[in-house]
């Protein structure tokens, strides 16, 4: 299983929208049984604080490559900067059922990079 995690922020720097896209693939001979994928997304800094789930249950299973695309909305979440490096932990469940398959997470920050004047700017925050 390999994902990608992508977060955007409003425009008012406030709120953001974590998407997840995970890629999985079969590597038997046979359709294998409904499997279910799901993510968490963990604050950083403050145990069971900021926590988000979101589940997709994929209800067929091709011979190949299976997708699932997640997204869920987070609150005024803590901002990735070059003076407070926020982050937060992207956790991403593959389940047979009640059964665990695989587990993989990531780090994850909420921020925008442009470019300004030929310059890359990291920022957390609209620009005047």
């Amino acid at each position: 299983m390999i994902f990608l995690s992508k977060t955007t922020l409003d425009k008012q720097y406030r709120d953001a929208t974590a998407d997840i896209s995970a890629t999985i693939k079969n590597y038997s001979s046979t359709t294998v049984k409904a499997r279910s994928v799901t993510a968490m997304l963990y604050n950083g800094f403050n145990s069971g604080a900021g926590r988000y789930r979101q589940r997709r249950r994929c209800l067929r299973w091709s011979r190949d490559r299976n997708n699932g695309d997640l997204s869920f909305a987070v609150k005024n979440p803590a901002k990735w900067t070059a003076e407070t490096r926020s982050s937060y932990t992207t956790v991403i469940t593959l389940q047979e059922g009640a059964r665990i398959l695989e587990t993989m997470s990531s780090r994850t920050g909420f921020r925008r990079l442009r470019s300004k004047e030929g310059s890359f700017l990291l920022t957390a925050y609209p620009s005047s």
